[in-house]
């Protein structure tokens, strides 16, 4: 019988002595799943929120840069890219169930594709980086 996840977990732990597991390896069926959910929750969200997500985190625009191009306030550029991350979290989330009812992932299972897999954030599907 295999440990639970949190056993898993614990144990992996102990036996890198104390250091964080690294990322596991995804099955490609899994990572294409999650790129089908990922494609959809992308399309439903706004396009300048994806936008000012982009350029933070893929081309590390500072955000203090972006309110003085765009006008505003950095706490609005914040709330903007808070607000788009809730959409895609909680719409992949959703699809994913829709795609697979029975595969169990957390939000860190999908950052851990998305670290392993970073083309998944241009909106292309390949081999891991």
């Amino acid at each position: 019988m295999d440990p639970l996840p949190e056993e898993r977990d614990e144990s992996e732990r102990r036996s890198s002595g104390g250091a964080p597991p690294k990322h596991q390896r995804f099955d490609t069926e899994t990572v294409e799943i999650l790129r089908i959910a990922l494609e959809n929750a992308l399309s439903q969200t706004e396009p300048y929120q994806l936008l000012f997500l982009r350029l933070v985190h893929l081309h590390s625009v500072k955000q203090d840069h972006l309110a003085r191009i765009w006008g505003c306030n950095p706490g609005t550029i914040s709330r903007y890219m808070k607000a788009a991350a809730e959409t895609i979290n909680r719409l992949t989330c959703r699809y994913v169930k829709v795609l697979d009812a029975h595969l169990e992932l957390q939000w860190s299972d999908f950052e851990a594709i998305c670290a392993q897999y970073t083309s998944l954030l241009h909106g292309e599907a390949g081999e891991s980086e």
